[in-house]
C-alpha cells in the first residue's frame, strides 16, 4: 500500500497527485469494504453453525419419539 509520506509528496504535484490520491482513496475504501464483508461472513458462519447445532440437537431429541410412533403404527 502507498504510505502517507508518498501521498504528501505527490500531493504537491496536482496534475499527477490528485488522480493518485483519488485512486489510493478508492483502494482504501475497497479494502474497508472487504474488511466489513469478511466480518459479516464470520458472523453469518457463526450463526449458521449455531443454528445447525440447535437443529441437530432437536433432531436427536425427536428421533426416538418418531421411531416409537412408527413402531406403534406398524405394530
Amino acid at each position: 500500500m502507498v504510505d502517507d509520506k508518498f501521498l504528501a509528496a505527490v500531493g504537491r504535484l496536482p496534475e499527477v497527485g490528485t488522480p493518485i490520491r483519488r485512486d489510493c482513496e478508492e483502494i482504501r475504501r475497497a479494502l474497508q469494504t472487504a474488511d466489513e464483508l469478511e466480518e459479516f461472513a464470520r458472523a453469518a458462519r457463526t450463526r449458521a453453525e449455531h443454528l445447525a447445532g440447535a437443529l441437530r440437537a432437536k433432531l436427536a431429541r425427536n428421533w426416538c419419539t418418531a421411531e416409537s410412533r412408527a413402531a406403534d403404527v406398524e405394530g
